[in-house]
């Protein structure tokens, strides 16, 4: 991995659809050479895959939360298993992370309203092992940009 390659993922993270002419031109590359750096990207799972960036509100899911759940188990599976049955209409988990602190599990949720959130958070509340939860709510989300970090 080197300066090159950090370059090419800046790009691509940026707009996973840049056809690899307009990096080769960008970066004073040959197109094969970029395609080569791609490939082996992609083969070595640095680049996992490729995904749309959603607009959640668009889609009739506005509130956009992050939520730290508190639990006291042994079966943290067992836990997010349980979390992850909580999906219906208006309501999307983004992720879900198992975290270190006192906390635990780590959720980002799109849903449609603040009574389906209510919904959502009352029945993680009955969920088996789950002590309490600290919800943040989004009110702007700023653009997190990797080049930033790393060209």
């Amino acid at each position: 991995m080197d300066d090159i390659d950090l370059k090419i993922l800046s790009i691509l993270k940026s707009n996973g659809k840049t056809p690899h002419q307009d990096i080769a031109e960008f970066l004073n590359f040959s197109r094969p050479a970029i395609n080569k750096r791609v490939s082996k990207l992609e083969e070595g799972k640095v680049i996992e895959g490729y995904e749309a960036i959603i607009d959640y509100s668009k889609i009739g899911l506005p509130l956009d939360s992050y939520v730290l759940v508190n639990v006291c188990t042994i079966d943290f599976n067992k836990t997010i298993e349980n979390i992850l049955k909580l999906k219906e209409k208006g309501i999307y988990i983004e992720s879900v992370c198992r975290i270190t602190g006192d906390k635990g599990i780590f959720l980002r949720v799109h849903t449609s309203s603040t009574e389906k959130f209510k919904d959502f958070h009352d029945s993680i509340l009955k969920i088996k092992g789950v002590v309490d939860t600290n919800t943040m709510l989004v009110i702007q989300e700023e653009k997190n940009e990797f080049k930033d970090n790393y060209i």
